[in-house]
């Protein structure tokens, strides 16, 4: 009788055991699917981040290129007024009475 009731806890613990297993194996495979959706979504987000920052470093590229090129336009200007400036002081020096 004791051999029958040993048995039959032995069936049992082995039984629960599976069970614990399959539940186991069963919250495992559901941890994997939401780690590869958690992975899906930040390598989604990380593509996103990386082309808005190729967008804004385009954007500050062309901003300073154009800046460069207004810079350059004002110091040529501001080289020919000066240099006008200098022209006409002799000129005016010279027709001045004395």
């Amino acid at each position: 009788m004791l051999l029958v009731f040993l048995l039959a806890c032995a069936i049992a613990g082995l039984a629960f055991l599976g069970f614990l297993a399959f539940q186991f194996r069963t919250r495992a495979a559901h941890l994997d699917a939401e780690l590869a959706a958690q992975q899906a979504r930040y390598d989604k987000e990380i593509k996103q981040w990386n082309d808005f920052s190729v967008t804004v470093k385009a954007r500050h590229q062309g901003l300073v290129n154009k800046y460069k090129e207004n810079a350059r336009k004002w110091n040529e200007y501001s080289s020919a007024l000066k240099a006008e400036n200098q022209r006409l002081s002799k000129w005016k020096a010279s027709r001045m009475p004395r």
